[in-house]
C-alpha cells in the first residue's frame, strides 16, 4: 500500500515538473526535453504501478517499452545540458534505437517467451526472451554513456555554478542507475521480487537532485519551482488522507483542510511568484548598471588618455609661439612698428592662455589616470606668494584694484615654512589670485598669510569684492567644468577645471581649501590651509 502511493506521487510529480518546465520557457530545447523525459518517467513509473494493480503483460511490457524511451531522452536531455545545442543527426539516431525498442517490447516473445509471475515494479518470472538481454545492454550503455558525459564536462567547466548543476544531476542519475540496476536486474537474477517496484523510487531521487539544481542553481530559470512542488506533495498528502479516512466526520475535516490548503497554497505560490518576479529584476538591472559602469569607466579612461596625449602634442608648439613672439617684442629680430608690437602681443596674451588651458587639461587627464606626481620639499610659503604677486603684477595694474598683501605676524625674520611641491602649489596659489583678478571688475583685492602658531596651520587667502557666488554653485564650485554664470555675464573666458585642479594638488597635499561668499555681486574669500613644516 505505501509502495503504491510512494509510486502514484512521483507520478504525480513527474507529470507536474514536466508541464512546470514546459510552461516557464516552450523555446528553450533544456525545458522541451526535460518536460519529455519527466513525462514518459510519469508513464514509465504509471506501467511500473499498474503491474502491481493488474499483473497482465500488456503492463510489463508497457514498463520495457515507456523504460526504453526515458533510457533516450535521457541522454539526449543530458547531452542538451552539456552541449546547449541539439545536433539533429545524433538525437535521431538515438531517438531511432529508443522507438525502434519501444515498439519491439510488445513483440510476442521479444521480452518473454513464457510468462510465470509478474510482480509490481515490472520484473516477472518464465522464460526471457532476446530483448531483456538487449535492454540490459542498452540500459548499461546509457547510464554509462550519461555519467561520464556528466563527470567528463564537471571536470573541464570553470564556472562554478554550472560544476554544481552537473554534479547534482550526476549524483541524481547515479542514484536512479544504481537502484534500477538492483531491483530490475541483480535481485531478480537471485529471485528476490520483493523489492521489484522501488525502481520508481530511484526516479524520485533523481527529481529531488534535479528540484536542487532547479531551485539553487538556476538550472531552468524556475524559481518557484520547489514552491509549487511543495505545495502540491502538501495536497496530495492531504487528499490521500481524505481517501483513506475511516469514517465520515473526518472525512469532511480532511476535505475542510484539503481545501483551506488548496486556497492558502495558491496565495503562496502567487506570492513566491511575485517576490522572485522582483528579484529577478532588480538582480537584471544591478548586472546592467554593472557593465553599464564598467563601460563608462572605460570610456573615460580612454578620454583621458586621450586628452593627456592631444595636450603633450599641444605644449610643443605653444612654447615655440611664446618664445618666438617674445623675441620679436624684445627686439631679437630688428625694430618693429608699434601696430605690429600690439598685434605680436595678443598673440603672446593668446598663447599663454592658450597653454594654460593646455596645463588645465593635462592636469586633470593625470589625475584621473592617477598619474600626477609630486616632488615635496621645504619650501618657504611667504616667498613663493611674493613671487607670485611679482609676476602677476601687470595684470593687477592693469585691472586697477586697490590691491594689499599681508603676512601676519608681520615680521621680516618670521619663516612660513611648508612641505610642498613647488611647482605644483605655485600652480594653486596663481589660480586663485588670478581668478580673483578676472571676478572682480572694480573694488579691491586682498591678500593674506596668516600663520597660525598655536594649532601649527599657515593659511593663504585672497578676498576680493567681486562677482561673488551663489548659494547654489558653491557645493560645485570645486567641480570639474564648473563656471560661475556670474562669470559668463562678465566675459571671463575659462576651462572650469583651475579649481578642480588646485583641490586636488591641496588635497595631495593633505591641506585644506574652502571658499566663502553671501551670494552674487558680494565678493568671495578663498582661503588654503596648510600645516606647519617648522
Amino acid at each position: 500500500m505505501i509502495l503504491s502511493i510512494i509510486l502514484i506521487t512521483v507520478v504525480f510529480l513527474n507529470l507536474s515538473l514536466s508541464f512546470f518546465v514546459l510552461s516557464q520557457n516552450y523555446f528553450s530545447l533544456n525545458n522541451r526535453f526535460f518536460s519529455l523525459l519527466s513525462f514518459t518517467s510519469g508513464l514509465w513509473t504509471f506501467s511500473n504501478f499498474m503491474t502491481g494493480i493488474q499483473p497482465v503483460p500488456i503492463w510489463l511490457l508497457s514498463t520495457y517499452s515507456f523504460g526504453a524511451l526515458v533510457i533516450g531522452i535521457g541522454i539526449i536531455w543530458i547531452l542538451v545540458v552539456i552541449d546547449k545545442t541539439l545536433k539533429k543527426a545524433r538525437a535521431l539516431f538515438i531517438i531511432s534505437i529508443s522507438v525502434a525498442f519501444s515498439i519491439c517490447s510488445y513483440i510476442p516473445g521479444f521480452i518473454a517467451r513464457e510468462y510465470g509471475e509478474i510482480y509490481l515494479g515490472g520484473v516477472f518470472t518464465g522464460v526471457a526472451g532476446v530483448g531483456i538481454i538487449i535492454y540490459t545492454f542498452v540500459f548499461l550503455f546509457g547510464a554509462i554513456y550519461i555519467l561520464w558525459k556528466l563527470y567528463s564536462e564537471r571536470k573541464i567547466s570553470s564556472d562554478p555554478q554550472r560544476k554544481s548543476q552537473l554534479l547534482s544531476i550526476f549524483y541524481g542519475t547515479l542514484i536512479l542507475v544504481i537502484i534500477s540496476a538492483f531491483t530490475s536486474f541483480i535481485f531478480p537474477t537471485f529471485s528476490i521480487f520483493a523489492f521489484s517496484g522501488l525502481d520508481s523510487i530511484g526516479l524520485l531521487f533523481f527529481l529531488l537532485f534535479i528540484a536542487y539544481a532547479i531551485t539553487k542553481q538556476n538550472l531552468f530559470d524556475i524559481k518557484v519551482l520547489a514552491t509549487e512542488l511543495i505545495t502540491f506533495l502538501l495536497w496530495i498528502f492531504i487528499l490521500i488522507r481524505t481517501i483513506l479516512a475511516d469514517n465520515n466526520q473526518e472525512r469532511i475535516l480532511e476535505s475542510g483542510l484539503f481545501v483551506i490548503t488548496v486556497v492558502f497554497g495558491i496565495f503562496l505560490i502567487k506570492s513566491v511568484i511575485r517576490e522572485v518576479n522582483q528579484r529577478e529584476k532588480i538582480e537584471k538591472l544591478a548586472v546592467d548598471l554593472k557593465k553599464a559602469n564598467t563601460r563608462l569607466l572605460e570610456l573615460d579612461k580612454q578620454k583621458s588618455e586621450f586628452v593627456s596625449f592631444a595636450s603633450h602634442q599641444l605644449r610643443a608648439p605653444l612654447t615655440a609661439m611664446k618664445g618666438y613672439a617674445s623675441l620679436l617684442i624684445e627686439g631679437e629680430f630688428g625694430e618693429i612698428k608699434d601696430e605690429v608690437r600690439g598685434a605680436i602681443k595678443t598673440i603672446l596674451d593668446s598663447s599663454k592662455t592658450l597653454a594654460n588651458i593646455v596645463d588645465d587639461y593635462l592636469n586633470v587627464s593625470r589625475i584621473e589616470l592617477g598619474t600626477m606626481k609630486y616632488s615635496f620639499e621645504m619650501l618657504d610659503y611667504k616667498k613663493m606668494v611674493t613671487d607670485v604677486v611679482d609676476e602677476l603684477k601687470p595684470s593687477i595694474q592693469k585691472s586697477k584694484l586697490n590691491f594689499s598683501l599681508n603676512f601676519q605676524p608681520n615680521n621680516e625674520n618670521e619663516k612660513f615654512i611648508i612641505h610642498a611641491d613647488k611647482d605644483k602649489f605655485k600652480q594653486v596659489i596663481t589660480n586663485l589670485i588670478d581668478n580673483s583678478i578676472k571676478y572682480t571688475p572694480s573694488g579691491s583685492l586682498d591678500v593674506s598669510l596668516i600663520k597660525n602658531i598655536k594649532e601649527k596651520k599657515i593659511i593663504f587667502s585672497v578676498k576680493d569684492t567681486g562677482v561673488g557666488i551663489s548659494p547654489e554653485a558653491m557645493p560645485k564650485l570645486f567641480s570639474k567644468f564648473v563656471r560661475l554664470d556670474s562669470g559668463n555675464k562678465q566675459n571671463i573666458y575659462g576651462t572650469g577645471l583651475g579649481l578642480f585642479v588646485a583641490k586636488d594638488i591641496v588635497t595631495a597635499h593633505q591641506g585644506k581649501i574652502w571658499a566663502e561668499s553671501d551670494g552674487d555681486g558680494k565678493g568671495s574669500v578663498f582661503h588654503v590651509e596648510m600645516d606647519m613644516a617648522a
